[in-house]
């Protein structure tokens, strides 16, 4: 009795042995790339992330202690009365200087008085600075002067209008809580824009407010 069933020819043993071996290495070879591949991608990922946390860090660092560094560093040359706000050169001199010496997205450090008046220094649109003024001889409007060589006021560059800094929202903010902080989110009087501002507030020896001062930025 004979069977039908031959063998398969060693050829295609070898052929087959051969496949199997390949397709097993490709596979193997595969996911080791792909293991290799996805550490490499997922250790990029967290590298990538941990700058991006590193530099929001930073950046909120800059933006909280900065500002609030800024004033209470000035915030006692003004209470101590080391520089006389009645005196135009001396206070001009000043606000500039503090300004000067602060990066560019600070447009303005200035001080508001509980009598209404206000002095300081902006940067204007153009990235100049000026010197800001109200009080009674501008008839309560904010006038806006360019800047002498010499820091002091030159030609009277703007006229803002009637400004009341007691109805600020960076002034109203300093004066509620009573102690250094950050105003809410508002629209700034000048540019057509929205600001926030880091204020604190000075006391009268008798302990009644006397003025704040501001450091106010725009968003970047």
């Amino acid at each position: 009795m004979t069977s039908d069933k031959r063998a398969l020819p060693i050829r295609t043993i070898i052929s087959l042995v051969f496949l199997a071996v390949m397709l097993v290495s490709i596979c193997s070879i595969g996911a080791l790339i792909f293991t290799s591949w996805y550490k490499s991608a997922d250790e990029t990922t967290r590298t990538f992330a941990r700058h991006i946390s590193d530099d929001l860090y930073d950046q909120i660092q800059d933006f909280v202690h900065v500002p609030m560094h800024i004033n209470e560093v000035n915030h006692q040359v003004i209470s101590s009365a080391l520089l006389e706000m009645r005196q135009d050169e001396p206070r001009n001199t000043f606000f500039i200087s503090v300004m000067q010496a602060h990066e560019d997205d600070v447009y303005s450090f200035s001080y508001g008085s509980a009598d209404g008046t206000y002095y300081g220094a902006r940067r204007n649109e153009a990235g100049a600075l000026e010197i800001m003024q109200n009080d009674a001889r501008t008839g309560g409007h904010s006038w806006y002067y360019a800047v002498n060589p010499d820091l002091t006021a030159g030609d009277l560059v703007a006229d803002a209008g009637a400004f009341d800094p007691r109805t600020r929202a960076w002034y109203q903010a300093a004066a509620t809580s009573g102690q250094p902080t950050f105003s809410p989110v508002y629209k700034h009087f000048v540019i057509d824009d929205l600001a926030i501002s880091a204020g604190w507030p000075i006391y009268a020896p008798d302990g009644s407010l006397r003025a704040g001062i501001v450091r106010e930025r725009l968003p970047e």
